[in-house]
């Protein structure tokens, strides 16, 4: 039992499957996830969220996509997603996923390092933040925002801590959180954000750093 256990520890998504439009990197994630699987697949929102580093609500909006809107699966369980199974239709999605062309990488882009998982995560809350002031918000590419993210913390020398409080700053200004739309906006204006923020002072305003909303990164709210 343990040596299953052990063959899903790690995921690999299949290069037919991050070549699709159709779902969002946290769809991609979730679909492969729950085909891993060889029993049921009874995680909470929760505890998917923490194994992906995706947040709560990223996860239930996935979940809420891939067993309506597209019907790839289906939950038989309790309101806090037990029971998560695959369709007939996610079947077939799986099984015509090959027939995908795909792109050769570049010599470049084979040689690039993995994505920082915090770069993932902070990307995924960057859509969230927005999503929460503009629900129709066109779905952007996650994989890039991340990878620019990434930059900010290889090549830039950010911390994550010091991205996600501008990260968060930005997006409560009423000036800047139309101006900040993505990553590479964000990696353009930081030091002129940071700088901002500083000279602000605490706005006394309460910032998620731990919540179930948030991505595993402690309990409670700070006072910033």
């Amino acid at each position: 039992m343990a040596k299953n256990k052990a063959k899903f520890r790690y995921l690999t998504l299949p290069a037919a499957l991050l070549a699709s439009e159709i779902l969002s990197y946290a769809e991609k994630l979730i679909l492969a996830d729950i085909k891993s699987y060889p029993f049921a697949y009874n995680l909470t929102y929760m505890s998917i969220a923490r194994k992906f580093h995706l947040s709560r609500s990223n996860v239930m909006r996935s979940i809420e996509r891939l067993s309506g809107e597209l019907a790839l699966i289906t939950c038989n369980g309790s309101t806090k997603n037990r029971g998560l199974e695959i369709t007939e239709k996610g079947l077939r999605f799986w099984e015509e996923m090959p027939k995908i062309k795909t792109k050769e990488p570049t010599p470049k882009q084979a040689a690039a390092e993995p994505v920082n998982s915090e770069a993932v995560r902070l990307a995924s809350l960057f859509l969230d933040l927005i999503i929460e002031r503009k629900p129709d918000y066109r779905r952007p590419d996650l994989t890039k925002w991340a990878g620019e993210i990434d930059r900010m913390i290889r090549i830039d020398k950010r911390t994550p801590e010091r991205i996600e409080a501008v990260l968060r700053w930005s997006q409560k200004d009423s000036f800047w959180q139309t101006n900040i739309l993505s990553p590479v906006k964000l990696r353009q204006h930081f030091d002129k954000l940071e700088m901002k923020k500083q000279k602000i002072g605490p706005t006394k305003e309460l910032i998620n750093v731990g919540t179930t909303e948030n991505y595993g990164r402690g309990a409670g709210y700070n006072i910033r």
